[in-house]
């Protein structure tokens, strides 16, 4: 059998993970990370892979403050497509602020 190319295996990544949830035990790009150390280097060399998020603010727990900041990071200066899900926040909610504090661009009036 022939190994995949790369690029394939990055495509397949970005195809597995659409719009991770952040609020999920292991988000799908922290998982495809998490396989090999050669697919580690590949995922977190796509920065889309980790651009596009839902995050549910009322879930608020250390490990979505920590997925939160890996997706940050990892992402880079790629445009971010996120999905936030609150009924109710007020402009001091920590991963809010976080948010607003790394990508100034998110805010919209």
């Amino acid at each position: 059998m022939r190994p995949v190319a790369n690029e394939v295996l990055q495509e397949i990544f970005t195809f597995a993970c659409g719009e991770d949830d952040l609020n999920s035990q292991i988000p799908n790009a922290l998982g495809i990370a998490a396989v090999c150390g050669k697919w580690r280097q590949l995922a977190i060399a796509r920065p889309g892979l980790w651009s596009s998020f839902k995050i549910d603010l009322y879930g608020h727990s250390s490990k979505l403050e920590v997925h939160l900041e890996a997706y940050l990071t990892r992402s880079g200066q790629h445009l971010l497509t996120m999905h936030i899900i609150a009924d109710h926040i007020d402009d001091e909610h920590p991963l809010l602020t976080k948010l607003v504090q790394k990508n100034p661009s998110v805010v919209s009036t």
